[in-house]
This record gives C-alpha cells, sequence and structure tokens, in this order.
C-alpha cells in the first residue's frame, strides 16, 4: 500500500476553530467505516495531509482515476462565501459565489450546497446557477440579492434557486464573509461514479467585518473524495489505510466554514485586545 513512509500528523477539528487533535490511529486489522453502502445523491468525506503526502496519493489515483476532461490541468478557484459571519449563531442558509478561472463553460456561478439525509445516509446536494462576474463584488458593495442575482431571464428550477438566494441575502440578512483563493486537481470517473480532489495554495480573507483579520493561509491539501452508490473497495481500502498510518486525517468541516471561524476568531482576539487596552488605567 502506498505511504509507508513519511506520516504527518494530522489534525481534525472537533468544530471550527477549536484547538487540533491528533488522528487517532486505526486499531489494526480494521476496515474502517467505508464499508456502508451509500446510494442515491452523492457523499463527500474531506482529508487533510501534507504536500508530500498529498503528491504520493495524487499520482496513486492517477492510475486508477483519469483526469476530469473539461480541466484536465490544476485550475484556480476564487470562491466568495455568502453567510452569516457568526460559525455559531446567525441564520443558517448559505451560498458560494465561484469562479472558474480557465472555466471552458460559465466561469461564475452560484451554489446552494445541502446536507440532507437520503435512505438513512448523509449525503450532499448541490444546486448552482450562472451569475455574472461582478455579482460578488456588487454584494460586497450592498446592492440588493434582488438586483445582483434577477429573475427575470431565469425560469423553471434557475429561478427556484435564484429565489431562494434573493430570500437569504434581502431578508435573512447574509452577505459575503470570506474570499478564499486555491488551486484544484481534479480526476473523475463519470461511470464509477467517483470524484476526487486535491486543493492546494488554500488562502483567505475577510470581507466587511472579517476584514482586520488579514490574510491566512492555510498549510497542508485538502483531499476531497465524492461519490454516487458504494465505495470502490480500492478506494475503501486506501482511505483506511492512510487515515490508520496517520498519514491524512477526516476534516468535519468544509473550507468555507473553516476560513469563517479562524478569521472570526482573529477578529475576536483583536477586538478583546481593544478593549483591554481601553481598560488599562491612564499612565
Amino acid at each position: 500500500m502506498l505511504l509507508t513512509t513519511s506520516p504527518v500528523t494530522p489534525t481534525t477539528p472537533a468544530t471550527p476553530g477549536a484547538p487540533a487533535t491528533p488522528a487517532a490511529p486505526a486499531t489494526p486489522g480494521q476496515v474502517g467505516d467505508l464499508q456502508e453502502p451509500f446510494y442515491g445523491s452523492r457523499w463527500e468525506r474531506s482529508f487533510e495531509m501534507s504536500p508530500e503526502v498529498a503528491d504520493q496519493l495524487q499520482a496513486y489515483v492517477e492510475t486508477l482515476v483519469p483526469r476530469e476532461t473539461e480541466y484536465p490541468n490544476p485550475e484556480v478557484i476564487q470562491t466568495v462565501h455568502v453567510r452569516s459571519s457568526y460559525p455559531d449563531r446567525g441564520p443558517k442558509e448559505k451560498f458560494r459565489i465561484r469562479t472558474y478561472v480557465d472555466s471552458p463553460g460559465p466561469p461564475n456561478i452560484l451554489e446552494f450546497k445541502d446536507k440532507v439525509i437520503e435512505d438513512g445516509h448523509k449525503v450532499t446536494k448541490k444546486v448552482r446557477i450562472p451569475l455574472a462576474l461582478d455579482a460578488a463584488q456588487r454584494l460586497m458593495m450592498g446592492e440588493s440579492g434582488a438586483s445582483v442575482i434577477g429573475l427575470s431571464d431565469r425560469v423553471g428550477a434557475d429561478a427556484l434557486v435564484a429565489q431562494r438566494a434573493i430570500k437569504a441575502v434581502d431578508e435573512l440578512g447574509i452577505h459575503p464573509v470570506v474570499k478564499q483563493t486555491y488551486t484544484r486537481t481534479s480526476f473523475e470517473d463519470a461511470k464509477a461514479g467517483v470524484r476526487i480532489t486535491f486543493d492546494r495554495n488554500i488562502h483567505y480573507t475577510g470581507i466587511g467585518e472579517l476584514v482586520r483579520a488579514g490574510e491566512i493561509d492555510r498549510p497542508g491539501v485538502i483531499m476531497d473524495v465524492k461519490v454516487i452508490g458504494k465505495t470502490p473497495d480500492w478506494l475503501a481500502k486506501l482511505i483506511t489505510a492512510q487515515t490508520g498510518a496517520n498519514a491524512i486525517a477526516e476534516v468535519k468541516h468544509g473550507k468555507g466554514s473553516t476560513a469563517v471561524a479562524q478569521l472570526r476568531e482573529r477578529v475576536d482576539a483583536l477586538d478583546a485586545k481593544e478593549g483591554h487596552r481601553h481598560l488599562q488605567p491612564a499612565a
């Protein structure tokens, strides 16, 4: 099996912004939790690893899963997360505006990503609609969701998604809070229902009240594993072996949630420091 050397000590935060703890090694002979089949919509799992481990894993995956045809080369993705700036309170509704810098298709999309229970299993459902390239900037400037997202040229499912996004902005009050950029390498086997991506050079900056946090570079690489149907045996064994060897660690929160939590934590620390300074007696 791959990656028998150079393991890393990955981290698995229990909640966004919580102190990280080392992932526990698997019991010898443990098969892991990928035996359970997942049917219907796509399920997703994310794993964090060092760049060295990611390079080895990617080389192995490439022998079994072809590069995604639309993106045979690494692509730069820019994402603006539209949500509450507080991870633990505020509206739960959220969406993202994603720009595919080298996209052969619509370069700018609005996407909702929902976790739902289907046939007793937690799966991910995504819906997306095209947007104008300046949409995120206009929302940052305070324009209404109705004027930026628009309904006049949308019909059917697109109109329903647009209505949901407009309501989230104009009635619930969510707004752009984080701009995130990373480079993605994608592999996909449509017949097998498998998609694996490696995200590198992840960094993000706050928007609005989180702008004071500055820019954060997230170390390491995130591998997203997305499957429709039953997990292929080779993939189940690979993940079980690498988590057991402590070479990779599962992360429970997406890149957007992690970014918001880290930026919020930094801003709250600045606020606490400023408050402490104001409370000091005058010299």
